[in-house]
């Protein structure tokens, strides 16, 4: 993503010293900062859940049926389950989550706490339980 990006406005960039607008326009028209944002979470997805096959089994076992997650074509697309994902990982500041999912921080303390009321521990103990998912299916 680094480089692609780097490659675009430092074409735009050149585009643009040398006066040659329409080149620097179509440069800069390239990048879609959205598309690649939920590219780069899809990319996270694969990665996390080949690390973490079975994250969502062990998660949802924190859970009564009725709250548990379900996921398509191996993607964590809820929300929660990237909060908590990036989490597991060890990634515990709020800001930092937020900057990765690009949500605020009060979205990411709302998800956390609406995710943590909902399941069969104490917050104490689903903290715990969560950071001891592991990279085994199941």
């Amino acid at each position: 993503f680094i480089k692609y990006a780097d490659k675009l406005f430092t074409a735009t960039r050149k585009a643009l010293v040398e006066q040659n607008y329409k080149d620097a326009i179509f440069h800069s028209k390239q990048f879609h900062g959205r598309k690649e944002q939920q590219k780069l979470l899809r990319e996270f997805d694969d990665v996390f859940l080949t690390v973490f096959p079975g994250f969502v089994n062990q998660f949802n076992v924190l859970f009564p049926i009725a709250h548990q997650y379900k996921i398509a074509d191996g993607r964590l697309d809820d929300p929660e389950l990237r909060i908590f994902a990036l989490i597991r990982l060890g990634v515990k500041n709020n800001e930092t989550i937020a900057r990765a999912l690009d949500y605020s921080v009060n979205t990411i303390y709302t998800y956390k706490t609406k995710v943590r009321n909902r399941s069969l521990l104490s917050n104490e103990d689903f903290d715990s339980a969560v950071m001891n998912i592991t990279g085994l299916a199941g």
